[in-house]
């Protein structure tokens, strides 16, 4: 913001003009391959799933689309507090313990915040970090592929 120069008092306008342009192309945001199926497999499975998210629920549901059904709890906008805090929400929400939890995301932050919420953190090689980074975070799970979630999970 400072090397920009734009003052601090523009930054609401600012945010709420990024969040209402990424809603109108939320629609256009394509799932990774094979996000549709994990979640129906989760469901049928009976592994209830959450997401938490800095983007607004209506675009993390503009972007799922018809698999937004398969979610059982959102948790969406900044995160005043930390996301441990919305972790811990979700899982309150879903009616599990943080021990019985696991937070799976593509960020250093995921894995952080999983652990100061007292969850286990899964790490996704196929999001926006490096998975060696990822992996030297130290998250308890590491999955190469979106496959490998329901066998992991479903076994243990």
């Amino acid at each position: 913001m400072a090397r920009l120069k734009v003052p601090l008092w523009r930054l609401p306008a600012i945010i709420s003009d990024m969040r209402r342009r990424k809603l109108a192309a939320a629609s256009g945001i394509p799932l990774f391959n094979g996000i549709p199926a994990l979640l129906s497999d989760m469901q049928r499975l009976g592994i209830k799933t959450a997401i938490v998210s800095s983007d607004s629920e209506a675009s993390v549901r503009q972007v799922l689309g018809p698999s937004a059904t398969f979610i059982s709890g959102f948790d969406c906008g900044a995160a005043l507090f930390g996301k441990h805090h919305k972790f811990r929400h979700v899982a309150r929400l879903l009616g599990t313990r943080p021990t019985e939890t696991i937070c799976v995301g593509d960020e250093l932050r995921d894995i952080e915040a999983a652990r100061t919420a007292g969850m286990d953190s899964g790490a996704v090689a196929w999001g926006y970090a490096l998975p060696a980074a990822l992996q030297a975070a130290g998250p308890t799970h590491f999955f190469n592929s979106i496959e490998e979630i329901p066998q992991k999970l479903s076994a243990g």
